[in-house]
């Protein structure tokens, strides 16, 4: 399998270090106003998209079209801000009784908590928001070379070094 196509906003802020022709398209920019949360968030959802739908649209990196993907992952975030909370109320562990006697479990809101930031890091990677995310683009954007390119080239009138003798090709 090749690699993962990137949006249109992510190849534009790394740049063009390879100078291969790119197919430009325009990018829409769409106000934070015309963006709303889909209906399906759950009302702990609907705070993590009004928290953080603004940067990602200063960003550029949310259309409106992005919205249902984007709300997968702030439902991810609420769920991930819920199950620590109840976990550090309730506690990791809990104890059972059962004929056989008394054993440890996890708390059920460990598995919410862990399938949640597996989601978050997966979508989080797809919207081009994780540090190593950021790390890419920042390192795609390259600087131009000097004028004269990165070696001068050799001017005719300097010395021919003594002893050797210059061979040209045509």
């Amino acid at each position: 399998m090749g690699r993962k196509s990137q949006p249109a906003e992510v190849k534009a802020a790394k740049g063009n270090p390879g100078q291969r022709k790119n197919v430009v398209t325009p990018i829409s920019v769409i106000p934070v106003a015309g963006i709303s949360p889909p209906h399906e968030l759950s009302k702990s959802a609907v705070p993590v998209w009004n928290e953080l739908v603004k940067p990602m649209v200063d960003a550029g990196f949310l259309r409106q079209t992005d919205t249902v993907v984007f709300g997968v992952f702030c439902q991810a975030v609420a769920d991930f801000r819920r199950a620590v909370k109840r976990i550090e109320r309730d506690g990791e562990f809990y104890k059972v009784k059962s004929n056989h006697g008394e054993y440890i479990r996890q708390h059920p809101a460990c598995s919410v908590k862990e399938r949640s930031m597996r989601i978050i890091m997966q979508y989080a990677t797809e919207f081009g928001i994780t540090p190593a995310a950021r790390q890419k683009i920042q390192t795609g954007q390259v600087t131009q070379p000097p004028a004269g390119g990165l070696f001068k080239p050799k001017s005719d009138d300097q010395e021919k070094p003594a002893g050797r003798s210059a061979i040209t090709f045509n």
